[in-house]
Protein backbone atom coordinates (compact mmCIF):
# COMPACT_ATOMS: atom_id res chain seq x y z
CA UNK A 1 0.00 0.00 0.00
CA UNK A 2 2.89 2.52 0.60
CA UNK A 3 4.08 2.21 -2.77
CA UNK A 4 0.58 3.05 -4.04
CA UNK A 5 -0.50 5.72 -1.81
CA UNK A 6 1.48 8.14 0.31
CA UNK A 7 0.21 8.69 3.96
CA UNK A 8 -0.26 12.24 3.29
CA UNK A 9 -3.10 11.23 1.02
CA UNK A 10 -4.07 8.26 3.55
CA UNK A 11 -5.14 10.43 6.10
CA UNK A 12 -7.74 11.80 3.45
CA UNK A 13 -9.28 8.85 3.62
CA UNK A 14 -10.86 6.33 5.59
CA UNK A 15 -12.77 2.58 4.75
CA UNK A 16 -16.64 4.06 5.06
CA UNK A 17 -15.88 8.10 5.13
CA UNK A 18 -15.76 9.06 8.88
CA UNK A 19 -14.60 11.90 10.59
CA UNK A 20 -15.46 14.11 7.27
CA UNK A 21 -12.82 11.63 5.37
CA UNK A 22 -13.58 11.10 2.13
CA UNK A 23 -14.52 7.16 1.87
CA UNK A 24 -11.63 4.58 0.57
CA UNK A 25 -13.88 1.48 0.18
CA UNK A 26 -15.60 3.61 -3.30
CA UNK A 27 -12.56 3.88 -5.10
CA UNK A 28 -10.93 2.27 -8.13
CA UNK A 29 -8.14 1.99 -6.54
CA UNK A 30 -9.34 0.18 -3.73
CA UNK A 31 -11.12 -2.25 -6.37
CA UNK A 32 -7.80 -3.05 -7.55
CA UNK A 33 -5.83 -3.36 -4.28
CA UNK A 34 -9.18 -6.27 -3.47
CA UNK A 35 -8.54 -7.79 -6.94
CA UNK A 36 -4.89 -7.95 -6.83
CA UNK A 37 -4.98 -9.53 -3.15
CA UNK A 38 -7.20 -12.12 -4.07
CA UNK A 39 -5.13 -12.99 -7.12
CA UNK A 40 -2.12 -14.08 -4.24
CA UNK A 41 -3.94 -15.35 -1.41
CA UNK A 42 -7.07 -16.81 -2.98
CA UNK A 43 -8.66 -17.51 0.86
CA UNK A 44 -8.91 -14.25 1.68
CA UNK A 45 -12.17 -12.81 2.36
CA UNK A 46 -13.04 -9.45 1.88
CA UNK A 47 -13.29 -8.98 5.46
CA UNK A 48 -9.44 -9.73 6.19
CA UNK A 49 -8.78 -7.78 3.22
CA UNK A 50 -10.47 -4.95 4.22
CA UNK A 51 -10.17 -5.15 7.99
CA UNK A 52 -6.21 -4.98 6.99
CA UNK A 53 -6.68 -1.36 5.02
CA UNK A 54 -8.75 0.24 7.42
CA UNK A 55 -6.32 -0.32 9.98
CA UNK A 56 -3.13 0.90 7.05
CA UNK A 57 -5.34 4.19 6.81
CA UNK A 58 -6.29 4.84 10.26
CA UNK A 59 -2.43 4.62 11.19
CA UNK A 60 -1.44 6.61 8.42
CA UNK A 61 -1.23 10.02 10.57
CA UNK A 62 1.17 8.60 12.95
CA UNK A 63 3.57 6.93 10.14
CA UNK A 64 3.65 10.38 8.67
CA UNK A 65 4.50 11.99 11.92
CA UNK A 66 7.20 9.03 13.27
CA UNK A 67 8.56 9.72 9.93
CA UNK A 68 8.51 13.72 9.70
CA UNK A 69 10.49 13.14 13.82
CA UNK A 70 13.26 10.63 12.36
CA UNK A 71 14.06 13.43 9.37
CA UNK A 72 13.70 16.07 12.46
CA UNK A 73 16.71 14.48 14.36
CA UNK A 74 19.47 14.34 11.28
Amino acid sequence: MKIMISNELAIKYSWYGAKKKEIFSKLDVCKIIMSVIRKFHADATDEQISASIKIWLAHAKERMERHRNTNQEF
